[in-house]
């Protein structure tokens, strides 16, 4: 058998394989992500050999054949690429939008959020968490820096309606990223007058301890995580002894986008991304409170209306360190759980 013809052979072995593996994509619609991802690897290899075989990348000099050889590699792996895209299965995703109620105080000397009084109101902790936020968050500048030594006074920072949208709006933002910390955590709530309560918290799949100093570098500028920069605040110091977990390779991201528009993201790209966008709405009269609500000025008081809405995407990739439906799982249980802290039905 001559040479040619052993190449010859050896070309349309490797082009029948490549065959295989195309007509293996065109009907692998269901395959798994890892079928899929060698199904193409496999073809992309057995084409380009076969083209190898068959004097595609035969040795040449000048910029001719260079350019022949990248059309050659592009066609190849441009059409296996287009093919595995097509078969992809498409991720799992999911959108569920509530409203939040927020009151606010307009009076020219008031907190911004009133206290409630109400402790049969099932807002009542949540409203509770709200006014403590509130205090980080109107701490001035002028007093941040003290370093925790002796005492020190201050006049709070003025909320008026002008720029109450921007700071509850923050506020939520950072209340709802505590919040999924909170839900993922045993609890034990033991209140005067009240009775206990228990709950156990929400498991990440994948779990892995999130770097504190990384989330620290993401807060460092927010009031509401640390008002005084020198002084550490219960949660720096809770995330420092026991640190907030995250699935393996989660990014965790506060974004601020126009128009009082403020994101939680957690993501590991490739993988999954869960999304809380909270989103400001026209104030109401003053005067109205919400339900169950008590102040003891309720006619200074108004409510700021916020849309969160929270979005899912994940993958449907399979492997050792990522199953879909256990996030579909956490996503979900994480959505009940701020949902019913935030507007519960």
């Amino acid at each position: 058998m001559s040479k040619g013809d052993r190449r010859l052979g050896w070309a349309w072995s490797w082009l029948a394989s490549g065959g295989g593996a195309v007509i293996a994509l065109v009907a692998g619609a269901g395959l798994p992500i890892w079928s899929i991802e060698v199904l193409g690897v496999v073809a992309a290899l057995c084409l380009t050999l076969a083209a190898y075989y068959l004097g595609g990348f035969r040795s040449s000099t000048g910029v001719g054949a260079a350019v022949k050889r990248m059309l050659i590699l592009t066609t190849i792996l441009g059409g296996v690429g287009w093919l595995v895209y097509t078969v992809w299965p498409p991720p799992i995703e999911k959108t569920e939008t509530f409203a939040v109620m927020v009151p606010f105080d307009t009076a020219p000397n008031a907190f911004p959020i009133p206290m409630d009084v109400n402790p049969d109101d099932p807002l009542f902790r949540t409203y509770m968490d709200y006014h403590s936020l509130a205090s980080n968050g109107t701490v001035p500048d002028s007093a941040r820096n003290w370093n925790g030594i002796g005492q020190i006074s201050w006049n709070g920072i003025h909320v008026d309606e002008s720029t109450a949208p921007s700071f509850l709006g923050r506020l939520l933002q950072y209340y709802i990223l505590s919040l999924i910390d909170e839900l993922q955590r045993n609890s034990m709530t033991v209140a005067v007058g009240m009775p206990p309560g228990a709950g156990a918290g929400i498991v990440p799949p994948n779990a892995t301890p999130y770097s504190s100093q990384k989330l620290f570098k993401t807060l460092e500028s927010n009031k509401f995580f640390q008002p005084f920069p020198n002084v550490k605040s219960r949660h720096r110091m809770l995330w420092e002894m026991k640190p907030v977990m995250m699935p393996l390779g989660t990014d965790i991201e506060l974004i601020e986008q126009p128009r009082s528009t403020y994101l939680v993201r957690l993501k590991r790209p490739l993988y999954y991304m869960i999304e809380y966008l909270i989103e400001c709405f026209v104030g109401t009269g003053v005067g109205s409170v919400p339900p169950h609500f008590v102040t003891a000025h309720p006619e200074t008081v108004m409510q700021w209306p916020f849309y969160v809405k929270m979005r899912y995407q994940i993958e449907r990739r399979g492997g050792r360190d990522f199953n879909p439906d256990s996030y579909v799982q956490w996503a979900d249980a994480l959505y009940r759980g701020v949902h019913n802290k935030l507007a519960p039905n």
